[in-house]
C-alpha cells in the first residue's frame, strides 16, 4: 500500500541519501563533481516544490516534488525499482497534483522511457540543464486523453 507524507527540513538528511543511492544506480552519466554540486543545492531545490515522501507501507521507498502542474523531481530507492511503484506515484501525482510536465536528462534513457511508458511524450529540448551545465534535457507533457 502506497502512503504518501509530506517532507519537513528534518526529513531532508535522509531525503538526500536516498537521492545519493538513486542518482549512482542512473545518472552515470554526469560526472562526481557535479553530483556534488547538486547534493549541496537539494535543500535549496527542497524548499522550492511541494515534497513528499512516499512509503510502501512502513518503508521509504522514494520522493517527489511538484511545483503547479510540473514534477520536478521523482526519486526511488534502487531496491524497489521495476516493481510498479514509480508508475503508482505518477498515477497518484496525476489524479491529485495535476501533473502535466516533467523534464528528464536526455541521457537518462531508462527515465525516459518510464516516462513514456507513463503516458508522457517529448514536446521539446534545452541543450543545458536548468542550471546551464552541458547535460541536455528534454521536456515531457501528457499526451492528451492521458490526464489520469
Amino acid at each position: 500500500m502506497l502512503i504518501k507524507k509530506d517532507a519537513l527540513q528534518e526529513d531532508y538528511p535522509v531525503l538526500i541519501e536516498l537521492w545519493q543511492r538513486s542518482v549512482a544506480a542512473t545518472h552515470d552519466f554526469i560526472s562526481r563533481e557535479v553530483l556534488a554540486e547538486i547534493r549541496l543545492e537539494l535543500p535549496r531545490y527542497f524548499l522550492q516544490v511541494d515534497l513528499q515522501m512516499w512509503y510502501d507501507r512502513e518503508e521509504l521507498i522514494g520522493f517527489s516534488g511538484t511545483l503547479d502542474d510540473r514534477l520536478e523531481m521523482l526519486f526511488l530507492d534502487p531496491t524497489v525499482r521495476n516493481r510498479g511503484l514509480g508508475s503508482q506515484i505518477i498515477s497518484r501525482l496525476k489524479d491529485k497534483a495535476g501533473i502535466q510536465q516533467v523534464s528528464v536528462n536526455e541521457a537518462n534513457r531508462q527515465a525516459l522511457h518510464f516516462y513514456e511508458k507513463n503516458g508522457f511524450i517529448v514536446t521539446g529540448r534545452s541543450e543545458e540543464d536548468e542550471q546551464g551545465r552541458p547535460y541536455p534535457v528534454l521536456h515531457l507533457s501528457l499526451k492528451m486523453g492521458d490526464e489520469k
